[in-house]
């Protein structure tokens, strides 16, 4: 897909969003040392944020 066709959102790099609609996807890189470490760190991926929480750490972004 070329970036004219994207339609994901770009962000000047402040977080603020330039233009386009759109979430931006979101890959995590996750380093670990142990077995424990990388459970703790896919357990993580479930992990669903309630809504009203969610529009806090928005508005505090």
């Amino acid at each position: 897909m070329s970036a004219a066709n994207s339609s994901w959102r770009r962000s000047d790099g402040c977080g603020r969003v330039k233009s386009g609609r759109g979430v931006p996807p979101l890959t995590p890189i996750v380093g670990v040392s142990g077995a424990a470490q990388l459970e703790e760190a896919l357990a993580g991926a479930a992990l669903v944020l309630p809504r009203e929480l969610r529009a806090r750490l928005d508005a505090a972004a």
